[in-house]
């Protein structure tokens, strides 16, 4: 039974990865729904529903927006906004703008690619980061027993809180990295090799993803944070590997 809830985790990554190796706008799709669902948290962890307009404090607000999507409201912008549902639209609207004149800008090919390197390279990182916790997790659940605690309710219960707390960290991550990320575009963007898409990629504890994670690397300069993993792959930070 310790296996099914990991069978349950690993079947929901799975299919992240089947999405964003899709042909048919996967990538697009996540992204726009962790858009949704990043916008509407910005607001509502900062306003409450039956406050008032008057009463808001859109400070909050903008420093979240600030950190997850490198933007920020206006007073005029939110002058006449009478409800939060509407400002949680009005933030939607306003990301959504940012991400399209981001697309429009860059050129749709060249980021719809970063887009998947960007995701992928995120799942596969906190998935890694997630198996290890899990594994110790199991290690120490057995201590409950000692405690008149059931061992495997323990386990589901705390493994499902680190489950939702690395997919949270996969939308806050990925969105972040790709509302910053600027591409200096020099040639045009090389298809994906057909070997990259046969290969299968390690995951963690010997585990074999059904899909590919290399991608062929863009064309052009990326910027990456200094204490982001490093785009090569290595595992390291940037600033430890490639970025020395």
């Amino acid at each position: 039974e310790y296996d099914d809830v990991m069978n349950e985790q690993r079947k929901v990554v799975y299919d992240y990865r089947r999405q964003i190796l899709s042909k048919d706008g996967g990538v697009k799709g996540m992204i726009r729904e962790f858009m949704e669902d990043g916008a509407e948290e910005c607001v509502i962890s900062h306003v409450e529903e039956k406050t008032r307009p008057e009463m808001w404090d859109i400070n909050p607000v903008n420093e979240t927006l600030l950190r997850q999507f490198g933007l920020r409201m206006e007073d005029s912008e939110v002058k006449g906004v009478l409800d939060r549902d509407a400002l949680v639209s009005l933030v939607k609207a306003k990301v959504a703008g940012f991400y399209n004149d981001k697309a429009l800008r860059l050129g749709d090919e060249v980021f719809s690619h970063v887009e998947k390197v960007i995701l992928l390279h995120t799942l596969d990182a906190l998935w890694k980061d997630h198996l290890l916790s899990m594994d110790h997790l199991k290690g120490g659940i057995g201590l409950r027993g000692y405690a008149q605690q059931n061992p495997l309710t323990e386990y589901k219960k705390e493994g499902f809180e680190l489950f939702a707390a690395m997919i949270a960290g996969l939308k806050a991550d990925s969105l972040e990295r790709v509302f910053k990320v600027e591409v200096k575009k020099e040639d045009a963007l090389p298809p994906i090799a057909e070997k990259a898409k046969e290969q299968k990629v390690t995951l963690s504890r010997g585990e074999v993803s059904p899909e590919p994670s290399k991608q062929a690397p863009v064309k052009g300069a990326i910027r990456v944070g200094r204490n982001d993993p490093c785009p090569c792959g290595s595992g390291q930070k940037y600033k430890k590997c490639c970025g020395k």
